[in-house]
């Protein structure tokens, strides 16, 4: 037994085991008068009083596991009251740490989006240098073909000045 119920019951039970040994006890001195009724209600009032005291150390050993159970429940709920707390404590800290890697996140996000950002913005530099690049090679490559023919240009000039020169030179050499 256990609970309220039955601590009800080792109150009541010895009062109600009283009441039965007094109607017990009114009974046997009103019906009989002669000493042999007496002795029956004495056996009878003693075997009452054997079964309350053994119900008695029943009752007296039972509120004794009762109060040990008590301070066993006691101590358990202190280590889980305890366990709760260290519990909190650690949830505390983990809404913490989410708290703190969700604005890294937050701060990650926006890194990468500036990334993102600066990565497409040297992809058009990129580009544009490509453009101007490649225009710049098509202007120089033109100007070396330019610069090709005026050299051709200069150079069969010289051979033709040089010729002349040497026509003129053996001519005037020739002729003197």
């Amino acid at each position: 037994m256990s609970g309220k119920p039955f601590i009800l019951f080792c109150f009541l039970a010895p009062a109600l085991l009283s009441g039965i040994a007094w109607e017990v006890l009114a009974q046997d001195s009103g019906g009989q008068e002669n000493g042999i009724g007496s002795g029956n209600t004495l056996n009878r009032l003693i075997g009452i009083s054997t079964q309350l005291s053994e119900l008695n150390g029943k009752l007296h050993s039972e509120l004794q596991d009762s109060r040990k159970n008590s301070r066993e429940l006691q101590s358990m709920l202190e280590l889980s009251r305890l366990e709760l707390e260290g519990l909190k404590r650690e949830l505390e800290i983990l809404r913490n740490s989410s708290t703190e890697l969700s604005a890294k996140a937050g701060n990650s996000e926006t890194e990468l989006t500036a990334l993102q950002e600066a990565l497409r913005k040297a992809g058009s530099s990129l580009m544009s240098l490509e453009i101007s690049f490649a225009s710049y090679r098509e202007a120089s490559e033109k100007r070396i073909r330019s610069l090709n023919r005026e050299k051709n240009i200069w150079k069969w000039t010289c051979i033709a000045a040089g010729v002349a020169a040497a026509g003129f030179g053996t001519a005037f050499l020739l002729g003197r």
